[in-house]
Order: structure tokens, then sequence, then C-alpha cells
């Protein structure tokens, strides 16, 4: 707190890395996606606290109004933040990830369901364009401003973490709305030709299926791992959130369309 105000600091890393987090923090300020960033000290982003901003689980936003707003962010980190091709994990290493959260949290006969994606990921992965993807796309990471405007917290550095993950196709960030917002067949669409449009970069429905198994999949270990330290409040909130990507990996292996997974 000081005369100017109240401030959020927020770690970013000392130097490239931190300096760039920064300015992809101040990057998506400027496009009108994120709060702006006053400065960068010491390893620490400084941006201001919005104490009026409503969360968006609270919130009560027409699906339109945030299919759009999802379908421009993502279409805006596709053009502003490109990634190596030899960024992220490949497509093999998330395979082996997701069979061994869902063997562990399912059994070994879900997990060997997994095993019909071995053949498809050579034709996927030339199809893979990797990006700086957020990697975190969950409903509590949005605020709703005073007049309405739909920003993204902490969307800047996921994708350079200490997980597996890293930079991936925005394939990845469409499936993660997918999960964290229920997106329909026709919402998932839209973002995606949002992104088309706005990018020049195609959203690949197959590729988009089968990261939401990873992403969920992924999500799923982090929960778990996390609940294994927490506290009791804590640690009921990481099994919900567990069980529910859980059921979310159930629903697709045992969906009829599952050998296709165009969706």
């Amino acid at each position: 707190r000081s005369d100017a105000g109240t401030w959020l600091l927020r770690f970013a890393g000392l130097g490239r890395e931190g300096r760039e987090a920064a300015d992809r923090a101040a990057a998506l300020a400027r496009a009108g996606f994120g709060l702006p960033v006053a400065g960068y000290r010491h390893g620490f982003t400084v941006q201001p606290w919005r104490a009026d901003a409503v969360p968006l689980p609270l919130a009560r936003v027409p699906r339109e109004d945030l299919v759009r707003r999802v379908g421009a962010y993502l279409a805006f980190r596709c053009s502003a933040f490109p990634a190596g091709e030899r960024d992220g994990a490949s497509l093999g290493a998330l395979l082996a990830m997701a069979r061994a959260n869902v063997g562990e949290e399912l059994g070994p006969e879900a997990a060997a369901r997994l095993d019909r994606w071995e053949p498809r990921l050579p034709s996927l992965a030339p199809r893979n364009r990797r990006v700086l993807t957020d990697n975190r796309m969950h409903a509590f990471e949005w605020l709703i401003l005073p007049d309405g405007t739909i920003v993204k917290t902490d969307g800047s550095d996921h994708a350079r973490g200490h997980d597996l993950v890293g930079p991936q196709d925005v394939a990845w960030d469409v499936a993660g709305a997918q999960v964290e917002f229920a997106l329909d067949d026709d919402e998932t669409d839209r973002i995606a030709a949002s992104i088309a449009e706005g990018s020049g970069q195609p959203v690949e429905p197959e590729l988009v299926g089968f990261l939401r198994i990873c992403y969920c999949a992924f999500q799923l270990g982090s929960a778990r791992m996390a609940q294994s330290g927490a506290d009791a409040a804590e640690a009921a909130r990481f099994e919900a959130a567990a069980t529910r990507y859980g059921r979310a990996i159930s629903a697709r292996l045992t969906d009829s369309q599952t050998d296709v997974m165009v969706r």
C-alpha cells in the first residue's frame, strides 16, 4: 500500500526470464486483456490491485460475451507470443503423462484405452504449432471490471514454468477452456473460428480432442499432488477438483466418439 494506491507485487523471475514475463504482462494489458503493469522491480511485476473487480465465478456473464472474449484472447496470444518448435513437451511425453495419471486414478484398463492415440501422433505432430500458451484457463483466473470488461490475470509465464507442459499449440488452451467453462461444441467452434480469423492459425479439432484428455490428466495429477500437503479445507477443494477432472476423462473414454475424437 502506498499514497498512490494499493498494488499487487507478483514475482515474475530474475534476469531475462523475469523481464520477458513482465513484458508479456504489459503486452496483454496494452491489448486490453490484462491489468496495467506499472513497473518491474527486483524480479516483481507491479500492478494495481483492483478491489472493485469481481471474480468470474461470482459474476453473471452472458455466455456469448465469455466465448467472444476467450476467442479474442487466445487469438492475441497466437499472434503475439510465438514459441520455438522444440519448446514444451512433445505429444508423446503428454501421452505418457496421461497414461500414468489416468492409470493411478482410474486404473490400468482406463489407461490402456489411451493407447489408441499412439499411432495418430505422427500425423498430429506437424499440426502442433507452438505458442506461449496461457496454460491456466481456470474460471477463477478471470476478473470482471466495473465496466463489464473481462480480463485475464496471471497469464504471462505459465508456459515458461517448471512443469511438464510448457508451450503448446493453442489447442491446449482451447481444450482447457472447454473443460473449465463447460463449453459445448458450438461454443468451442466459435472460439476456434475467432482464433483462426484473428491470428491466421487454424485450430485442429483432432488435436483439441487429444489435448483435452492430456489437459484433464495433467490437472488431475496436479490436484492430487497439491492435496497431499494441504490443510483440511484446501484438501477438500483439491479432492473436488481431482474428482471433476477424473469424471471428465471417464466421460471421454466411454464416449462412442472417442475413436474419432474430432471435438
